[in-house]
Parts: C-alpha cells; sequence; structure tokens
C-alpha cells in the first residue's frame, strides 16, 4: 500500500503537497505558518581568514531578505570576526554579546565555518550551550559565500533559522484525531523527543566531550520544537543527564 502524499498548511492558509522531491522549504510566495521576530541575533565569521566580513554580509542580506519574505520581522545582524579572538569559547561569548544587546538575551548565533571537518564546530556547540544560546551552523563555501549563494540554500537555511528561533514553518492541517490519535487521547500531554550524542572524533575516544542533545514537541500538533544539548563523558552513547 502507498500511502498518499500529507498535506502541509503554511501561512496565508495555503495547503500544500508535501511530496517536494525530498527538499525541504517553503513554496515560493507563501510565508511560514508563525513566523518569529528575529530582533537579537548575530553572526560570527570563524572562516575569516579565507572570507571577509563583507563577504559573509553580503549572503547575510539574502537570507535577511528570504527572512522577510516568509513573513518575519527579521533586524540586521551584527558580523563578528571570530579570528580576532583567541579562542572559540571567546568569540561565541563576544557574538552572544552583540546579539542581546543590554541587559538582553541572544536568541540566535548563525556561525560560519571554515570547513565541513572544523572541530570549532563541536567547541561552538559547548560554548553556547554554557550560555542557553541558539546556533545554526553553515559551512562557508557550501553556502556560496564570497561567491553566488544558491537561492535554494538560502531558503532552506532561512527555515533552520526561523525554527530555532521559535517560529512554526508549518503543520499538517488535519486535526491530531486524524493523523496521531495517541496524541489526541493524551490532550496535549504527550511530547515526542527526539535524541542523540555526537563525538568530537570517530569512535569517540578522545578527551573532548561528548555532546548530548534533545527536541521535544511542545504543541499538541507537533510543530514547535525545543531543544537542549550538553557536554558528557567522552565517548559515551547513553544520555547521562537525562
Amino acid at each position: 500500500r502507498v500511502l498518499p502524499d500529507a498535506q502541509l498548511q503554511y501561512g496565508k492558509g495555503a495547503c500544500v503537497d508535501a511530496a517536494n522531491s525530498g527538499t525541504w522549504r517553503a513554496p515560493a510566495r507563501v510565508g511560514m505558518l508563525e513566523p518569529p521576530a528575529l530582533t537579537r541575533w548575530a553572526v560570527l565569521n570563524l572562516a575569516s581568514q579565507r572570507y571577509s566580513s563583507s563577504d559573509v554580509q553580503q549572503f547575510v542580506t539574502q537570507l535577511t531578505t528570504q527572512l522577510k519574505q516568509q513573513g518575519e520581522n527579521a533586524a540586521s545582524p551584527a558580523v563578528i570576526d571570530g579570528g580576532s579572538h583567541s579562542t572559540t569559547q571567546a568569540a561565541v561569548q563576544a557574538a552572544a554579546a552583540a546579539a542581546g544587546g543590554s541587559g538582553s538575551k541572544a536568541q540566535l548565533l548563525l556561525v560560519v565555518l571554515p570547513s565541513e571537518n572544523s572541530k570549532q564546530y563541536g567547541e561552538v556547540k559547548a560554548a553556547a550551550a554554557q550560555l542557553g544560546v541558539a546556533t545554526q551552523c553553515l559551512v562557508a563555501y557550501a553556502a556560496g559565500i564570497g561567491g553566488n549563494a544558491k537561492p535554494t540554500y538560502v531558503a532552506n537555511l532561512a527555515l533552520k533559522v526561523a525554527a530555532k528561533a521559535g517560529g512554526v514553518a508549518w503543520q499538517l492541517p488535519q486535526e491530531p484525531e486524524v493523523w496521531a490519535p495517541a496524541l489526541a487521547a493524551a490532550k496535549g500531554g504527550l511530547m515526542v523527543l527526539g535524541i542523540d550524542v555526537g563525538h568530537g572524533i570517530a569512535g569517540g575516544s578522545g578527551s573532548k566531550p561528548s555532546m548530548a542533545g534533545i527536541a521535544g514537541t511542545l504543541d499538541a500538533s507537533c510543530s514547535r520544537y525545543g531543544a537542549v544539548v550538553q557536554e558528557q563523558t567522552p565517548g559515551h552513547e547513553i544520555v547521562l543527564g537525562l
């Protein structure tokens, strides 16, 4: 039996067929269901040895435009040069301070990494976890920074940024009784969880802490998610602080 394609409800009351060849992006000219207000965020450039602040700023302008097209109130973020700080942790702290401003907590840090295998990814996540700030990492060359950014990449990234800022991209148009009877029976009291543990190197045999992450639904329609991460014993697959 082949199940029919699901319908997804976006902004402006639009319902769209979910069959899109595996890509994750909103249809053109259709906004998010519940766009967030992204007013306290910053961009941390950890690839500044090769990509200048102006290169990153050009990409960020495209991303901000995409966010606004999805219906978000997106402010222009500050771009922080990570190369001017002695450690990744110090760079993350500086970016968070720039994003939050006086007396406010940063909503999100967009972090530009120099390569896919950069050790700074784990360092960013560890530093941000200590601050309680959400991060979205991207690889400079994959994003097209310093050249021509692909519109599909920018659109995909915009959805990730919006979700981590507390927005809802879409939801199933039917009531939960149709697609998740167990959720409906729980009357909002059931949370769907995703749990994983990441290690700094293959096999996790090293001195660097492993990172445990948990994502969970925050509403009855399973459309809004929250997430927490924490450091734990290197190479340990079981989440110790669950």
